[in-house]
C-alpha cells in the first residue's frame, strides 16, 4: 500500500470537505496525531481495517483511497476548464474581428 499517496488523498479530501484532521480521526476510531504518524512513519503502516473506516467517514471506496490521485485529478479538471475558457474569450475575439 502507497501510505504517502493515500495520505496526500485523506489531505486532499479532508481540506476540500472542510474536514479538520483531527476530527476525521476521532470519527474514524483513530487517536488524534495517528495519520501524521503514518505520514512521518513512526507507525508501521495503517491496516485496512483502518484505512476502510477512513475512506467511510470521507464518502470514498476504499480502492479510490488507496488508488487514485485525487489533488492531480482536480489540477487536470481545473487546467481543462481554464483551457476552454480561454479558448471561448479566443473563439468572441476572432468573432469581433480582433
Amino acid at each position: 500500500m502507497d501510505y504517502d499517496k493515500m495520505i496526500k488523498n485523506i489531505q486532499y479530501l479532508c481540506k476540500k470537505k472542510e474536514i479538520a484532521i483531527g476530527i476525521l480521526e476521532k470519527a474514524s476510531g483513530l487517536s488524534v496525531g495517528y495519520l501524521s504518524r503514518v505520514k512521518a512513519k513512526h507507525s508501521k503502516g495503517m491496516s485496512i481495517e483502518k484505512a476502510y473506516r477512513i475512506s467511510k467517514e470521507l464518502n470514498v471506496s476504499i480502492e479510490d483511497l488507496i488508488e487514485r490521485d485525487f489533488a492531480k485529478e482536480n489540477r487536470l479538471e481545473d487546467l481543462k476548464r481554464e483551457r476552454e475558457k480561454i479558448d471561448a474569450e479566443i473563439m468572441a475575439m476572432e468573432q469581433k474581428g480582433e
